[in-house]
């Protein structure tokens, strides 16, 4: 069932913007457990849970967020994500006659 991104904003650092555009991408490190006794052809153990890394895209109405800030980010509305974030790249444009559309990465831990 498709569900409408209509009305989903996010806060960071007490500031609440409206979102344009949100992608959340997430890794996990995998560390190969196999040991030396696997048999030819015989297929390899991966363990994962070590390291996990986030990366939040945001595409939003407002002023610009300045790279390497940290803080809380909660994202609202039809889907939900929060964490501990630092700005890793944020830009921000404006055009005549239209509004100010800012963007920023996060990488979240």
């Amino acid at each position: 069932m498709a569900v409408s991104s209509q009305g989903l904003t996010f806060t960071f650092g007490g500031t609440t913007l409206s979102v344009t555009n949100v992608s959340i991408n997430e890794s996990q490190d995998l560390v190969d457990a196999t040991d030396l006794g696997v048999a030819p052809n015989d297929r390899r153990i991966y363990v994962g849970g070590f390291a996990s890394d986030a990366e939040v895209q945001i595409e939003y109405f407002g002023d610009i967020l300045t790279s390497g800030t940290s803080g809380a980010l909660a994202i609202t509305g039809p889907i939900s994500y929060s964490g501990n974030a630092t700005i890793s790249t944020s830009s921000v444009s404006a055009s005549v006659g239209d509004l100010v559309r800012g963007n920023a990465t996060f990488r979240v831990s």
